[in-house]
Order: structure tokens, then C-alpha cells, then sequence
């Protein structure tokens, strides 16, 4: 007589199945998403590089609109006689995203980490890259720092910025707008 042993109402054998396939699979994804995560390096300008990180696989943005192709998630180092780079990236490109901004620019040279707005493709890499600038002053919006307190929890440079504020670069000059939804 052959014995079945059963864990709840399955046979073991199928629970061993399920799990290897589910390793099986979760193994492929993994895969199948590092394929579709890339990242791109554009000189826009002799003073500004674009890092481009490239979501192939993003089908919904802001659950409203949907995406055949992706999305793009942008990032900029602008260079006058002060460097700013302006926001950082959505955490799953973390290990893409460091080598590309490292191998562009030493973390060191970087005066100004300025933070268009909190989420989290635009500020999802806010600590990595403060481990990295630790001299960077973080610009922003009054909320957007209290955000960016909450979540990467140690204490930074701060200058919040309001509708009309300037931040000089040298030969670039930045103006905080405030956009308002109506």
C-alpha cells in the first residue's frame, strides 16, 4: 500500500512541486525585470547630463492614465560653478542608477541634491545618494523636506525653497515655482 503524506489537504509531493515552480518562476521574473530595467546616459547640454532610467514594464501612471511603452524616469546633473543634481530615481533601479551617477560624477562634487517633488520615482533614491553626498543640500518644498525626513530618517542639509526663491549655480539659475492643481 503506498502511503500519501499530506500537509492541510494537499499531498506533500504537491506542496514540493508548487514551491519549486513557484522558485522556478520567481527566478525568471527576476530576470525578466532586470532585462527591462535599463538606464541611459544623454548629454542634453555642455552643462547638463540626463541619467534616463527606463521602465519598460510600467503600464499604469498615476493609476489614471495607461502606458504601452513605459516610462521614463528622469534625472539631471547640471554644472555651473556649483554642481545640483536634480532628483534621483525610483528604488528599483538603486544598483543601475548609483553606477551610472557615480561613474558620471564623483558623490563629492555634488552641492545641491534639489527634489522636484516626493514621489517616489523622482525621490526614491534620496538616501542612497546622501550616503554618498553627504554635503549636499537637499532643496525642496517645505513639505517635501518634512516628506523626505519621514522617510530616509538621519539628518541632512536643508533649504527650503517657495514659489519665487532662486538657488544660483554660477552660470545657471534656478526659480522655484509653485504648481498649482486646479
Amino acid at each position: 500500500m503506498k502511503r500519501i503524506y499530506r500537509v492541510g489537504n494537499r499531498p506533500l509531493h504537491t506542496l514540493i512541486t508548487l514551491k519549486l515552480l513557484n522558485s522556478v518562476i520567481r527566478k525568471a521574473l527576476t530576470e525578466r525585470v532586470q532585462r527591462r530595467l535599463t538606464v541611459e546616459k544623454v548629454e542634453i547640454a555642455s552643462d547638463t547630463t540626463a541619467i534616463r532610467c527606463l521602465d519598460w514594464d510600467r503600464d499604469r501612471f498615476d493609476i489614471e492614465f495607461g502606458l504601452k511603452n513605459g516610462t521614463t524616469y528622469n534625472s539631471f546633473i547640471i554644472r555651473g560653478e556649483k554642481t545640483a543634481l536634480v532628483d534621483t530615481s525610483h528604488e528599483k533601479f538603486r544598483q543601475q542608477y548609483m553606477d551610472t551617477l557615480t561613474g558620471e560624477i564623483d558623490p563629492k562634487e555634488i552641492d545641491y541634491l534639489i527634489i522636484s517633488h516626493t514621489e517616489p520615482d523622482h525621490s526614491g533614491l534620496v538616501k542612497d545618494v546622501l550616503a554618498l553626498a553627504p554635503q549636499a543640500i537637499v532643496v525642496g518644498a517645505k513639505v517635501a523636506i518634512q516628506f523626505l525626513e519621514n522617510l530616509i530618517h538621519q539628518p541632512f542639509e536643508r533649504l527650503v525653497v517657495k514659489n519665487g526663491d532662486k538657488l544660483d549655480l554660477g552660470k545657471i539659475l534656478f526659480s522655484a515655482t509653485t504648481a498649482k492643481l486646479r
